[in-house]
């Protein structure tokens, strides 16, 4: 079965944690976990990274009480994103100022160098956050150019999957609804709540959602090509050895509990 890579381009760490708790995160990339947005991500790869951790354009600042890392190089056009992910590029959980943290971001750096260079084996996912300047038209457009970009570079057309979220008056409404468009997946995610702040940034009330998607049987297909039903009983299985393996756990924890 050949071997395929998803790849967050952001906006925040909502990806990467979905994939991470859905067992499908192979490697870490530099916009995995940080504030970004899709013109910012244009201008660092049109440049190949240069300056992306280049200490003459960062800075410290305090964002919601937390000390973060900024990055002032790169800019943006469109009013249309959260205001979180367009106040320059945040290393959100990374102090890129210590040489130490800065390697291993490199290190992530490499990585995604690599998957721009041959973008075959991978799958890219741009989440756009919910706000009220939203312009679902605009981002693709924006991403589209995005694709143009990798393609002119590596000559292969890179997957992408785009994901938005629209609102609902109940919960009980809340459903995904799944689009394939000319240049990759649309996925738009309605739920009663905005995917932000401390408690919903992650999307815990909505997790079913996405496992309904990742395992959607035409995304299997446009991630996995031919070999979809393979990745399906791959994952059959391997959620099978989780169960046991946590049954066996609790059974020995209950038995040292009793032995004493």
């Amino acid at each position: 079965m050949a071997a395929v890579t998803y790849v967050s381009l952001g906006e925040n760490c909502l990806i990467d944690e979905i994939l991470k708790d859905f067992h499908l995160r192979k490697e870490t990339y530099p916009f995995g976990s940080g504030r970004f947005n899709i013109e910012y991500i244009r201008q660092i790869c049109e440049e190949d990274l240069a300056h992306f951790l280049d200490p003459n354009f960062l800075r410290y600042a305090e964002v919601e009480g937390i000390q973060v890392v900024k990055n002032d190089y790169y800019t943006f056009e469109n009013d249309i994103y959260e205001s979180t992910v367009c106040d320059a590029v945040e290393f959100t959980h990374h102090n890129v100022l210590d040489p130490k943290v800065r390697e291993s971001i490199q290190r992530k750096v490499e990585r995604f160098r690599l998957a721009l260079s041959d973008p075959r084996d991978y799958v890219f996912m741009y989440y756009y956050r919910y706000s009220e300047k939203r312009n679902v038209e605009a981002i693709i457009t924006q991403l589209k150019m995005w694709m143009d970009g990798v393609e002119k570079k590596s000559g292969v057309r890179p997957r992408l999957i785009f994901l938005h979220q629209e609102l609902v008056n109940h919960y009980q409404d809340s459903h995904w609804k799944y689009q394939e468009q000319a240049w990759g997946i649309e996925v738009t995610m309605y739920t009663k709540q905005v995917w932000e702040g401390v408690e919903r940034w992650a999307a815990a009330d909505d997790r079913d959602l996405f496992r309904k998607m990742l395992n959607h049987p035409p995304l299997l297909q446009f991630v996995y090509g031919d070999d979809w039903k393979l990745e399906q009983k791959r994952r059959k299985r391997d959620a099978h050895q989780r169960r046991w393996q946590s049954i066996k756990s609790r059974l020995k924890s209950w038995l040292q509990l009793h032995k004493r």
